[in-house]
C-alpha cells in the first residue's frame, strides 16, 4: 500500500516511503514474496486485507509501481526504487542458493 500511495505522493515523502519499505524487507524477511514472485505464478485474488504474508496470495500480485517510480520525474525517486529492487533481487538470489 505504501509503494502504491508513494507514485501520488511529492518527491520527498516518496522517497522516504521507498526506504521505509526496504528497511521493512530487511526486517521481515517473509515480505519478500510480495516483492519478488519471479519463481512462482499464482491466481485468484491477491487478500491485502490480511496481516500474513503467506495467507494473504502474494503471487496474485506485483509491486509493478516501483517500475513507474524508476522512471519518475525526479532523480532522488527514481534512485530509491532502483535501491529497492536492487535489494529485493540481491535477497531472491540469496534464498534461491
Amino acid at each position: 500500500r505504501v509503494v502504491v500511495a508513494a507514485v501520488h505522493w511529492p518527491p520527498r515523502t516518496a522517497e522516504r516511503a521507498l526506504d521505509f519499505v526496504r528497511r521493512l524487507l530487511a526486517r521481515y524477511p517473509a515480505l519478500d514474496r510480495l516483492v519478488s514472485s519471479e519463481d512462482q505464478a499464482g491466481s485468484g485474488v491477491y487478500l491485502r486485507d490480511l496481516d500474513d504474508p503467506d495467507m494473504c496470495n502474494p503471487f496474485a500480485t506485483c509491486l509493478y509501481e516501483l517500475h513507474w517510480l524508476q522512471i519518475h520525474f525526479h532523480p532522488r525517486v527514481q534512485a530509491a526504487a532502483a535501491r529497492l529492487l536492487a535489494y529485493a533481487k540481491a535477497e531472491a538470489k540469496k534464498h534461491q542458493q
